[in-house]
């Protein structure tokens, strides 16, 4: 929408009249309003607040969403109400208001010009709102309307009129009118009355400076005549006063022939009775308003002194206003008539109004510097037209300088004066032209030295308690004496001698000189103790130094004769004030004072160190002159031990600090000196106990003396360096401070360059960090320096990588690595010796850091400028470390400590290096294009890499070893990228290079290529002929030779090129192959370990291609392995891995060959005993080593122990009893294997146990071996949150230990149970799980563990799988385990869980279990014990003749039992209801129906079914078989009754009435009945006679 949508023609002429504001207006006709808005337009009209805020935002939301324009009918209605609505007291009202105001403007564009009249008085009004928002709302309708110069223009012109009659309107409206008393509070009523007449006042003020002279002046003049005008300047309201004087000052400045007929009133509302009046807030408008009808007219302040008419407003003072106050009555008091009779007469109590109000309490203090002013200025004024007498200036100006410069209680009224003020005082005193004011000047200032000398002769001694205040106090009193003196003599000639009392300098001077020589004698009388005296001194020296140049006074000060002078000033508190006096006067006497100097330093040298210096530290500030100090040898070393202990980590004192910094700015140590010091420092650096960690002593060095360390920069730079990554956040933002003045002063690449070169030649703790160096690095790479500045020594790194390349591989890297039975071949060069490796703090060895490095740098660059031996080295160190991090080497490239978190954290570093090593490999072999077409020019990178790998595998060193492995990461990122390359030009190779043979020169790059193409040279004729090579020489081979171990090798390798059973040699050869490797097993003393581990493999692998064939091979191979796990047992736990995990994957591979020979299956038949204890006793080895090798072991081991059946568990007791102790294990693969074996066999067992204990009446009980790893609590406080994170073995041996006790409690009938728990309870044995358990699951800290956040469902509560609980994490898998075993005891020991839950002292862990009881396991709880009575009711036996079932009703909802038992076609029933904290809370039994027997029998019968549930572990079932037993048991014997032929009686009681003749037993009722009817007394059988029926039976009550 185009803003305004107003035509270009204006605003014309209007002959509307403006709205009313009366609330007594009518109201508006709403019949044409539409339907939508006639409600709200309705609320409007009420009385309400926030009925009008709601009517205002439901009209406005009508207009902002309709998509038509607004209706004429809804504008004249607004026109009506809105000058009404625009003044309600309710601020949001007033505001939605406007903003209605100005939806309506934009919906109806021009047509709202017709109605502009009525609405813009209200609306400009309300720009003047008080309120913020309010007035921006109002505003913005402007905005809207005036959006540019032109129409504002025209606006203010074509509306002046309406405007005018607005304001009047409003300013002869009253409180009554505005608002109904009826209804509204007199405050709200006062509050609209105001706003209107503010608002209407603002707006004529601004509309004055537009009006011109011939406009509208009935207006203006109607405006100004209304009486309620003129009431207005005593309004309580402050904002109203300010309207009215802005409005008085603005009709003067603008209009003031319109106020001249008014001045009458002008001046009894301004000048009468307006400073008499409350001004808070309005006191500076009233002061300008003052100033323009004074200019204008100056007679309206009558024949009454204008003094006394202003004398009330000005002693009230600002009225916590500005400083504008006085300025502004500053401007009038220059204006104001002086012609007044009695001007002079009321001038001193004038003067003392304002002195009362600059210093009163109310009045703001930053307000002092203009009131003094003011005041000063008045004075000046009222003395300006006559001499002043000396009364008058001992009232009204000599107290400021007394105030000033000794405060007091009784010149209190001239308190905040400044020495310009003191000055401006002294100025209007006409000292030179009246004889009595020089006087009684002369007499003033000689007063106030007088006072000054006694306070100072007087001061109190060093005992006093407040001594140390009365000297500060009259030391402050002697710098403000002499900061005036300097003021009164620096305008003086130089030459003049302020001598005598021509003028006042010289008074003021004379005065002082006393004043000195007084503070002069108090010290040497005195002992030079009161240190005021030489603070004056020292005042004088330094701001007045004309008044001591020609005196003695330093002499006297400083007598050079008295040495005894010069040991008391040092050890006084006045040596600071004096030595600065000293030093002002040494320019002028230099032989004096350097005679002084030395006396002065030899009397502090001569207190030592650190004692003396405080008084050093003095004596170097004031500055000491340098050449003083630096001929004093013994200042001098004085101040080099301050140095050295100021560099020290805990300084003497914050003085030494000092004396430093002092030392240093007024370069009182020479450079000689200094540079001892500097050097000193930076060797210091790092050195615990040796530097300050604050470095302020070196920072002030550098800073002040950069070129101190020109000699060693580097070395102080990289000490530095390596401080900052050590250090804590805050330490180490001091020294990248330092770090960073020193690289700033001396260049930071040079220094960068030359730090690299030095960091990475070298590795010790203080090294610094490889990742600081890389980043530098790359930053200076950035910056234009060239790569090859940046990169190491190949030669240095080379012969630091050899130094871990003499090392013998670990055997078991045989099991992790493609190279397998390689690593055997590698031996250690002869002569070699191993030595301590040098690594930085991280645990990196020189090579290892040189790696990092070089491969982050690589990373960002091209390979174009990459050096291939530099790559080379990268990636001889990359297999190097990748073997080191597979079996975790302690001394490897890196330090894998067996501490688990910096293991982690190293192993983390390696990988992340050995990704970037992969990363760059796979780079290199992309950019070898031409291999894929077989194109081997030996050009490209990746070629010139395996030219030079090639050269270095020639032997069997570990060198040759790991530059094979090199040559295979090369080949298979080569395939990776580009495949295998083309068939007749690779084997031209092939067969060019003349390394596929079985040679000591030529093995490992044979195996290199074997492993690098891996299946790609399957169809390859060279490795073919190869393995047929093999195959055959394996025959004529035995175990010692020496080519026997590299011909098996090269055989296994070539081997793992072919599918299986699809190798190219005929089988004949391969089952002479398999007879040799049997052979040689007959004789194992021959066979080393390697040999032995390659057989193995051997073995397997010929395996698939010769299983028809029959012999005796399979049993003496079984044999063979089960030899070798044995022989395993007495081995070191570094070798026999390398063949236990061969010969296991051996036994496996027959036990799963398909369709295998029957001598193959006789020999397993004959064997399985045999083996499952030999795989169980191999659990057993030792697991001391933890890495990859040993991981794949153990998994491969319990994999194969997991088929051990059943039956040999169990039928071999000694079995199980070994994996009890194999649950704590420190390997977790063996403790899931025993776990396992002893879940499936634990049962079984149990079962045979049980039954022998309840055949022999035996206590059943725990076996031991569980008891003693449940009894064994792991102790949480050893470990810190990250370790019990990793779920220790010992924590996770515990608590599988508990879970196979409840595995034991499974299966066992109820008595065993009960026997089982009894045994727990005797050691309280749960109670240790149950802390432990929500000590780590967080109860104990109100912290429980959510199990819905950590995905625990409720089949995870109910079982725990320790197979799939090993695909997590190691936490997870703790807490699952903890969320189950939690399960297991609330659900076999809920007695004992209660009794512990009972017990238990913490509220913050009962709380937390309350709730996660309650939410998580109460539920599954309750519904298994449901389940089970359900089970139990469906399965009950099958009830005797004389006896009926117990009927069951589950409602699950209620979680209610409800059981029954039918007698005579009623049912004796009761309901167990099942609380909501089951099975912690008990259940309840209630008796529904009782049948058969009295109230207290029954009740006896409900409270046993509760006890046995509450002390059968929670079972209902055994409460509900109780109830069933007792029911039985009481109908036992009972027959029907012969009368009624039903056993239970109408009053529910069985027959208990016995005819002594017959024996038949009736009911006594039906017996009283029998009697009643009959008449007769006899049996109804036999007929005889029944003597006694009971007086209950009389009374036909029954009963007992």
């Amino acid at each position: 929408m185009k803003k305004g949508g107003f035509g270009s023609g204006g605003f014309g002429a209007f002959s509307s009249s403006t709205a009313s504001l009366s609330y007594v207006a009518p109201p508006p006709d709403l019949s044409s309003v539409p339907q939508d808005v006639i409600v709200p337009f309705k609320n409007l009209l009420k009385r309400d607040s926030t009925t009008k805020s709601k009517a205002l935002e439901e009209i406005l939301a009508c207009v902002k969403k309709s998509d038509q324009p607004v209706d004429d009918s809804v504008i004249d209605v607004w026109a009506q109400l809105y000058p009404r609505v625009a003044i309600d007291n309710n601020r949001r009202v007033r505001e939605l208001s406007h903003n209605l105001l100005l939806e309506l403007v934009k919906s109806a564009k021009k047509r709202i010009e017709k109605t502009l009249p009525k609405l813009v008085g209200p609306w400009v009004a309300g720009t003047f709102d008080k309120d913020k928002g309010v007035a921006r709302a109002a505003l913005a309708v402007s905005a809207h309307i005036l959006d540019s110069d032109q129409k504002k223009a025209k606006f203010w012109i074509a509306f002046q009129g309406k405007l005018l009659e607005y304001s009047n309107e409003a300013i002869r409206e009253t409180a009554d009118s505005l608002s109904d008393e009826r209804t509204t509070s007199k405050e709200d009523m006062e509050a609209k009355y105001y706003r209107v007449l503010g608002s209407s006042m603002a707006m004529i003020q601004h509309l004055l400076p537009t009006v011109k002279d011939d406009q509208y002046p009935d207006e203006l003049k109607r405006f100004f005549d209304a009486d309620t005008l003129w009431t207005l300047a005593a309004s309580d309201d402050a904002s109203v006063r300010r309207a009215f004087y802005q409005l008085v000052a603005s009709y003067l400045d603008n209009k003031p022939s319109l106020l001249e007929p008014k001045l009458k009133d002008v001046g009894k509302v301004l000048v009468a009775e307006g400073p008499k009046k409350e001004q808070r807030g309005s006191a500076v408008d009233l002061l300008r308003a003052l100033i323009s009808v004074t200019k204008r007219f100056p007679k309206v302040w009558g024949s009454k002194s204008p003094l006394d008419r202003l004398r009330p407003l000005v002693q009230k003072g600002s009225q916590g206003g500005s400083d504008e106050f006085w300025t502004e009555l500053d401007q009038l008091l220059a204006i104001l008539p002086t012609s007044s009779p009695d001007y002079a007469a009321n001038a001193p109590a004038f003067l003392k109004s304002m002195r009362t109000a600059i210093t009163s309490r109310e009045e703001r203090r930053q307000n002092a510097a203009s009131a003094w002013a003011c005041y000063l200025n008045t004075v000046d004024r009222i003395t300006a037209g006559s001499t002043p007498s000396p009364d008058f200036l001992q009232e009204n100006l000599y107290p400021l300088t007394r105030e000033y410069l000794h405060p007091s209680t009784e010149t209190s009224t001239w308190a905040y004066a400044q020495p310009p003020h003191v000055f401006k005082a002294w100025k209007i005193v006409p000292y030179t032209t009246n004889e009595q004011v020089r006087s009684s000047a002369k007499e003033e200032w000689q007063k106030l030295g007088d006072d000054f000398a006694a306070g100072l002769s007087n001061s109190l001694p060093e005992v006093s308690p407040d001594y140390e205040k009365s000297q500060l106090e009259l030391a402050a009193q002697g710098d403000r004496w002499f900061t005036l003196v300097q003021g009164f003599l620096r305008g003086a000639p130089s030459q003049q001698s302020f001598d005598g009392d021509a003028d006042l300098p010289s008074v003021v001077a004379s005065t002082s000189r006393k004043l000195l020589e007084s503070a002069q004698d108090l010290l040497a009388r005195r002992n030079y103790k009161p240190f005021c005296a030489a603070a004056v001194l020292k005042a004088a020296f330094t701001k007045a130094p004309v008044l001591c140049a020609k005196s003695d006074l330093i002499k006297k000060v400083f007598p050079l004769d008295d040495q005894e002078a010069f040991e008391k000033i040092v050890v006084s508190r006045s040596l600071p004030f004096l030595a600065s006096c000293l030093g002002a006067v040494t320019p002028d006497q230099p032989d004096f004072s350097e005679q002084v100097w030395v006396k002065l330093i030899d009397a502090a040298l001569s207190h030592g160190f650190p004692s003396g210096a405080p008084i050093v530290k003095e004596l170097v500030s004031v500055p000491l002159p340098q050449t003083v100090a630096q001929k004093s040898e013994a200042l001098q070393n004085f101040i080099v031990e301050a140095w050295q202990d100021f560099f020290k980590e805990e300084p003497s004192s914050p003085v030494v600090e000092q004396l430093c910094r002092a030392s240093i700015s007024h370069s009182v140590v020479d450079d000689k000196t200094l540079q001892s010091l500097a050097s000193s420092f930076a060797q210091d650096i790092g050195v615990a106990g040796k530097y300050d960690p604050e470095f302020k002593a070196l920072d002030l060095l550098l800073r002040n003396k950069s070129a101190l360390f020109a000699d060693a920069p580097v070395d102080l730079f990289t000490r530095l360096l390596s401080l900052e990554e050590i250090s804590d956040s805050e330490k180490a933002t001091k020294v990248a401070a330092i770090r960073s003045l020193i690289q700033k002063q001396y260049g930071g690449n040079k220094l960068w360059l030359e730090v690299i070169r030095l960091s990475l030649a070298e590795a010790d703790p203080s090294s610094l960090d490889i990742n600081t160096l890389i980043r530098h690095a790359k930053e200076i790479l950035s910056s234009g320096v060239p790569l090859t500045d940046l990169l190491p020594s190949a030669k240095a790194w080379n012969t630091e990588l050899y130094s871990f390349l003499r090392d013998n591989p670990d055997p078991s890297l045989s099991i992790t690595s493609s190279f397998g039975g390689a690593y055997f071949l590698a031996t250690e060069s002869e002569g070699s010796t191993l030595t301590t490796q040098k690594r930085d703090r991280q645990g990196r060895s020189i090579p290892a850091r040189m790696a990092i490095y070089t491969t982050n740098l690589f990373t960002d660059v091209d390979l174009e400028s990459v050096q291939a031996d530099l790559l080379e080295l990268i990636f001889l160190t990359a297999v190097l470390a990748n073997d080191d991090l597979t079996v975790m080497k302690e001394n490897g490239l890196w330090s894998l400590p067996a501490s688990e978190d910096i293991r982690t954290e190293r192993s983390d570093e390696i990988q992340s290096f050995l990704d970037l090593g992969t990363s760059l490999l796979a780079r290199v072999a992309g950019a070898s294009a031409s291999w894929k077409e077989g194109d081997l020019d030996g050009t490209s990178l990746a070629e010139m890499l395996i030219q030079s790998l090639l050269q270095q595998a020639v032997d069997f060193s570990a060198k040759a070893l790991y530059a094979s492995k090199a040559l295979t990461e090369l080949f298979q990122a080569l395939v990776s990228v580009h495949g295998y390359p083309a068939g007749a030009k690779f084997d031209e190779w092939f067969n060019k290079l003349g390394i596929m043979k079985a040679t000591p020169q030529t093995v490992f790059a044979a195996i290199a290529f074997l492993t690098g193409f891996d299946e790609g040279l399957a169809s390859s004729r060279a490795v073919a002929n190869l393995y047929n090579r093999l195959v055959s020489d394996i025959v004529g081979c035995f175990p010692s030779s020496p080519k026997t171990l590299y011909n098996v090798v090269l055989l296994n390798i070539c081997l793992s090129v072919y599918p299986p059973a699809k190798t190219p040699v005929e089988q004949r050869k391969l089952v002479f192959a398999l007879k040799q490797f049997t052979t040689w097993v007959q004789t194992p003393d021959e066979m080393t370990f390697g040999l032995t581990a390659e057989v193995c493999k051997g073995i397997h692998r010929i395996l698939p291609n010769v299983a028809q064939v029959y012999g005796p091979y399979w049993r003496e191979a079984i044999d063979y392995c089960l030899l070798l796990w044995e022989k395993a047992r007495n081995d070191t736990p570094q070798r026999w891995p390398a063949y236990v995990l061969p010969s296991i994957r051996l036994i496996s591979s027959m036990e799963t060959l398909e369709d295998p020979n029957d001598d193959l299956v006789e020999a397993l038949e004959e064997t399985a005993v045999d083996r499952s204890k030999a795989l169980i006793r191999l659990l057993e080895l030792p697991h001391d080593v933890v890495n990859t090798a040993r991981q794949i072991l153990d998994e491969t081991l319990c994999r194969a122990v997991q088929k051990i059946p059943l039956k040999h568990l169990t039928s071999e007791k000694d079995l199980l009893t070994n994996l009890y102790g194999l649950l704590s294990s420190g390997s977790r693969e063996v403790q899931t294997a025993a776990f396992g074996l002893l879940h499936r066999a634990l049962p079984a067992q149990q079962e045979e146990e049980v039954l022998e204990t309840l055949l022999e009446e035996k206590v059943a009980k725990v076996p031991d071996e569980l008891l003693s790893i449940i009894q064994a609590v792991p102790e949480l406080e050893k470990y810190t949150d990250e370790e019990l994170a990793g779920f220790p073995v010992d924590v996770r041996s515990y608590l599988l230990g508990w879970h196979l006790v409840f595995d034991a409690y499974n299966q066992a009938p109820l008595q065993v149970r009960k026997q089982y728990t009894d045994s727990l309870k005797a050691d309280n044995s749960l109670n240790a799980l149950l802390e432990l358990m929500f000590d780590v699951l967080g109860h104990s800290t109100g912290q429980a563990l959510n199990l819905d956040k950590n995905t625990f469902s409720a089949e995870h509560i109910r079982s725990y799988d320790v197979s799939q609980s090993e695909e997590g994490t190691k936490e997870r898998d703790m807490q699952w385990l903890l969320v189950h075993l939690f399960y297991l005891s609330l659900k076999f020991l809920p007695g004992l869980v209660k009794s512990w839950y009972l017990d238990l002292r913490s509220k913050q862990t009962k709380i937390a279990l309350d709730s996660w009881m309650a939410k998580y396991y109460a539920p599954l709880l309750i519904s298994d014990a449901l389940d089970e009575v359900n089970d139990w009711a469906s399965s009950q036996e099958a009830p005797q003749e004389d006896e009926k079932e117990l009927r069951v009703r589950v409602n699950r909802t209620a979680k209610e039992v409800s059981a029954g038992y039918e007698i005579d076609e009623d049912f004796a029933s009761i309901a167990i209801k099942i609380p909501a904290g089951y099975p912690l809370e008990s259940v309840e039994v209630i008796g529904e129906n009782r049948v058969a027997v009295n109230e207290k029998k029954w009740q006896s019968w409900v409270r046993a079914t509760q006890g046995v549930i509450t002390f059968a572990n929670g079972s209902i079932t055994d409460g509900l078989a109780a109830f069933r037993r007792n029911i039985i048991g009481a109908l036992k014997g009972h027959t029907e009754c012969p009368i009624c032929y039903a056993v239970v009686s109408a009053d529910k009681k069985l027959p208990d009435k016995r005819c002594s003749t017959c024996n038949n037993l009736f009911h006594r009722l039906c017996l009283y009945k029998w009697f009643q009817n009959s008449n007769k007394n006899t049996c109804p059988l036999c007929r005889n006679p029944i003597d006694y029926l009971g007086s209950s039976t009389r009374r036909g009550g029954g009963g007992d």
